[in-house]
């Protein structure tokens, strides 16, 4: 389980803060192995993996199944970015709301704000 908990952290780091090819692939290939988790944390990690990637559909489906799974802002952060790259705006801006609710500081809890701006411009 220790193997499962850094691979998740590390493939989230790796997509977050890394754009190399080399950062990519090893990120989707620890998401690749994280996808069939029952864990929503992990299938959270592997969902912004896919979408970092630019697999769209892959990851809205994985995020959907975390989000039924556990109710986080950063779940709903990322399901935002998800429905945004898509041009599903109502979406979007449901779950950056949901996201916005929570007035801790989670990682990415900047990006909401600015991508509920974007969308409040359009």
């Amino acid at each position: 389980i220790v193997y499962l908990i850094i691979g998740n952290n590390l493939a989230m780091l790796l997509a977050s803060y890394r754009t190399d090819a080399q950062s990519n692939q090893l990120a989707l290939s620890i998401a690749d192995q994280l996808r069939s988790s029952k864990n929503p944390l992990y299938l959270d990690t592997a969902g912004w993996v896919y979408f970092k990637q630019g697999r769209i559909g892959d990851a809205k489906t994985i995020l959907l199944d975390a989000q039924s799974k556990l109710d986080t802002p950063v779940i709903h952060y990322h399901l935002g970015a998800v429905y945004l790259a898509e041009k599903d705006k109502t979406s979007a801006k449901y779950h950056l709301e949901k996201a916005q609710t929570d007035k801790s500081n989670y990682p990415g809890r900047s990006d909401v704000d600015s991508l509920l701006n974007t969308l409040a411009q359009e």
